[in-house]
């Protein structure tokens, strides 16, 4: 099969460019001596997340416990369910039939449901920290409550501490280029120092994790950080490169779709609407530009209704009948739309891969 002969509109992945972004990451936490477990709600599909397993990850890390569950079942061994959970969502982390499972905390409640719900193995808790994105986690500057929470859970009958965990989302929101390399070492240098913290009063902390794509090459740097979590950098996407963390060319994933119509001057509309993109155009609602960048500058993606994408052009712009590729404003959104991943090489298509956790949000 061949790239025309795909019906759009469609998810397209250039195979060798996934290759070279995850070769990179995984070269990049390898010689600085960090662990590296990616996110896999960014691809939500097991033949990537087994690629990066063979490239080194220790172990992988998702959003929720329906989703981890998916990975599991098809004999990934290490999980961390980097999201607070309660109620039902305990007794479903419990069941999942993997050799290391963990997740977070962020207040002394949920230590005491976790212990009070967990049975067999210890069950392996990180402390979240918020060094700066202002979402969940015990704030950054709380030196005290990070130190007493860690205890909790280190005294905790049924848990085990696993260390401190952050994520630098607001990096999203960076002006420049330097700004996201200042946000990334801040965001290891803070959590460094809470560990040094942790460590003063008594605890030994196993694991320092950091995530976020636009911030890893710099986080990684910092002495005493053990892992990081990236997810976007399999894909990237147009956020990344409007951030300047990498240029269009290193975008794998695209959404292949046709124009049909073009009514009037400078306007033409395309196959593919929210439906397929979302209407989210950047990370923890902090938009940075349209809903995708139309690659070869044919026009932009300037709006979008449930079915249509809005194409708005100066000159000739396309034609009625003519394909684009569109890399996605936020590749993590529109991947859970998705069924299937057609894996390219050039014109050719050589792979089809199914997004194995679709919709898997519990």
């Amino acid at each position: 099969m061949r790239l025309h002969d795909l019906p759009t509109p469609a998810l397209v992945v250039e195979r060798g460019v996934l290759e070279t972004n995850l070769t990179e990451m995984a070269t990049l936490c390898a010689s600085h001596g960090v662990k590296l477990r990616p996110h896999v709600k960014t691809h939500k599909s097991v033949p990537i997340a087994a690629r990066q397993h063979a490239l080194g990850a220790v172990g992988l890390c998702a959003a929720k416990v329906s989703e981890a569950a998916v990975f599991v079942e098809w004999g990934f061994e290490d999980a961390l369910v980097a999201f607070p959970l309660t109620g039902e969502k305990v007794r479903e982390l419990r069941e999942l039939p993997a050799a290391r499972i963990a997740t977070i905390c962020d207040d002394p409640a949920a230590v005491g449901e976790l212990d009070a719900a967990w049975s067999g193995s210890p069950l392996d808790v990180f402390v979240k920290v918020d060094v700066g994105l202002g979402r969940v986690g015990v704030p950054w500057t709380q030196v005290d409550d990070v130190v007493a929470l860690a205890r909790r859970v280190a005294g905790a009958r049924r848990l085990r501490f696993a260390g401190l965990l952050t994520h630098a989302g607001h990096a999203y929101g960076a002006a420049t280029p330097a700004d996201v390399a200042r946000i990334g070492l801040e965001e290891g240098e803070r959590l460094v120092s809470l560990a040094d913290a942790v460590r003063d009063a008594g605890l030994d902390v196993p694991c320092v994790s950091v995530g976020s794509t636009p911030t890893a090459r710099h986080a990684a740097t910092v002495p005493g950080v053990t892992e990081l979590r990236p997810g976007v950098y399999a894909f990237n996407d147009a956020n990344q490169v409007a951030l300047g963390v990498v240029p269009a060319a290193r975008c794998a994933l695209t959404v292949l779709t046709t124009v049909v119509s073009r009514p009037g001057p400078g306007r033409a509309y395309c196959d593919a609407g929210s439906k397929v993109f979302s209407s989210d155009r950047g990370a923890h609602g902090q938009a940075r530009g349209d809903h995708g960048l139309v690659l070869g500058g044919a026009a932009r993606l300037a709006g979008l209704s449930e079915e249509h994408g809005w194409l708005r052009f100066d000159g000739d712009g396309p034609r009625r009948g003519d394909r684009l590729r569109i890399v996605p404003a936020h590749a993590c959104a529109v991947v859970n739309l998705a069924d299937t991943l057609w894996v390219v090489d050039g014109e050719d298509v050589v792979d089809r891969w199914p997004v194995n956790a679709r919709g898997r949000t519990r």
